[in-house]
């Protein structure tokens, strides 16, 4: 019996993080991990393969330097041009029926979360017809706005992504509003069964986000697995 499909991953690391002042690749949580690895220990329970994605061979041998288990490398085919365009490459390369979407921003992105967003895709309201997801996207709504990571796109999103991306869109929302996307929300409640806190959306761009993420973090506040 052939083994159920996985989708791919795409952790997003080619940011400047000029809002931060230091790399947020290689920001450290209480127990020494660094938000990268973090990330992809939480994709790696999921998805099979997990792409980072940056914007040069340099900076991804510096981020895989000290990994026990490197991982493929996507080189930005925009450089800072942003998710939309990292996205693009990623759906491009991926084999996969989808793509998980994360960012080394929001590190305490859970496995129960990313497993929620996937089979929301793949598996509701209705089984795929030959692997084919019945959504397009499945995306959280926190706070009554779309959370474009973590997030899952389906791989034949790949030619949607590039038209827009020709026509100079840059921003993911640009895909949300595409004609004929198949949109899968998973509301709060929803979210709040795998993740109670949420912290899979908490993100950390700027010194003082970080701040109070690492803090959550060391309070030990419970989160999703």
């Amino acid at each position: 019996m052939a083994s159920a499909p996985r989708p791919a991953a795409i952790i997003l690391a080619g940011g400047a993080s000029r809002r931060m002042g230091r790399d947020k690749a290689l920001l450290r949580l209480p127990d020494g991990s660094t938000t990268l690895e973090m990330t992809l220990t939480s994709a790696r329970q999921v998805a099979d393969p997990v792409y980072l994605a940056v914007d040069s061979q340099a900076r991804a041998d510096a981020l895989c330097r000290d990994l026990p288990s490197a991982p493929p490398v996507l080189i930005d085919d925009m450089p800072g041009e942003g998710p939309l365009a990292a996205l693009a490459s990623g759906l491009r390369s991926s084999k996969a029926p989808a793509v998980l979407l994360l960012s080394v921003d929001a590190p305490l992105t859970s496995a129960a979360v990313l497993r929620m967003l996937w089979e929301s895709v793949a598996t509701e309201p209705m089984i795929g017809v030959d692997n084919v997801p019945p959504f397009d996207i499945a995306i959280g709504v926190v706070g009554g706005m779309f959370q474009p990571m973590p997030a899952c796109y389906a791989s034949r999103l790949a030619d949607v992504a590039a038209c827009l991306l020709r026509k100079g869109e840059r921003s993911m929302h640009a895909l949300l509003r595409a004609p004929n996307i198949r949109i899968r929300q998973l509301d709060e409640a929803a979210l709040r069964v795998a993740d109670p806190r949420l912290q899979s959306f908490a993100r950390a761009n700027t010194p003082e986000e970080w701040e109070a993420l690492y803090a959550r973090v060391a309070d030990g506040a419970p989160g999703g697995s």
